[in-house]
């Protein structure tokens, strides 16, 4: 087996194509720890794969990579809602439930009204 240097400049490799990609997937990675949306302590992964289909006199080789990211994924949300019929239209409501009155008005004279979400009755 002949001797081999380790790959000292792999920010060259792939003309730096392999490089830029790791930064992107880094960079989604800081976007996706800094969403207030996802879990703060969750654990996120880069994974970069470098594949070598070597030709059968061994003289060249296909070099293939893929980085991939495994991002924390959107917190879930949860809110109290009643549900019911509407009975003159038979639509079916959903009424999130909120700690204000509805109807009731805040201190910059704004009017709140429930958040009502409608789903037309089935067609026969």
């Amino acid at each position: 087996m002949p001797n081999v240097t380790p790959l000292q400049e792999l920010d060259k490799f792939m003309a730096g194509a392999l490089q830029e990609r790791v930064g992107k997937a880094v960079s989604e990675i800081a976007a996706n720890i800094f969403d207030p949306n996802t879990d703060a302590t969750a654990t996120r992964k880069v994974t970069i794969e470098l594949t070598l289909k070597p030709s059968k006199t061994r003289t060249e080789a296909v070099v293939t990579t893929a980085v991939t990211t495994k991002l924390a994924p959107l917190s879930k949300l949860e809110a109290d809602a009643q549900i019911g019929i509407e009975q003159s239209t038979g639509a079916l409501v959903i009424v999130e439930r909120t700690n204000v009155t509805p109807g009731q008005i805040d201190i910059q004279g704004e009017t709140h009204t429930p958040n009502v979400a409608r789903f037309p009755a089935k067609a026969n």
